[in-house]
């Protein structure tokens, strides 16, 4: 596996995305993280509620490094279970 991250900017959506993390939606109007990356050759954006985000930093610190997931088979966390977050 190999990963290049291009750029990670926080928005609000103005139309519906969904979490890789979780694949829950990301509705109108929520800030939600976008990251623009390079993964194994191929370029991808990936949209992550902030919670989300947070719990996938936690794990690769946790794991000492990078980790593998599969997209939308994870639990939300919900707020206050990541420490660090600012979920909404």
């Amino acid at each position: 596996m190999s990963y290049q991250l291009i750029r990670n900017e926080t928005r609000k959506a103005r139309k519906p995305h969904r979490c890789i993390w979780c694949g829950e939606w990301i509705n109108v109007g929520e800030k939600y993280e976008r990251e623009r990356g390079v993964y194994d050759g191929d370029m991808q954006n990936s949209d992550w509620h902030p919670e989300c985000s947070a719990a996938l930093s936690e794990l690769v610190a946790a794991e000492g490094g990078e980790v593998e997931f599969d997209s939308h088979s994870n639990e939300r966390p919900k707020s206050g279970e990541v420490s660090g977050s600012d979920a909404l």
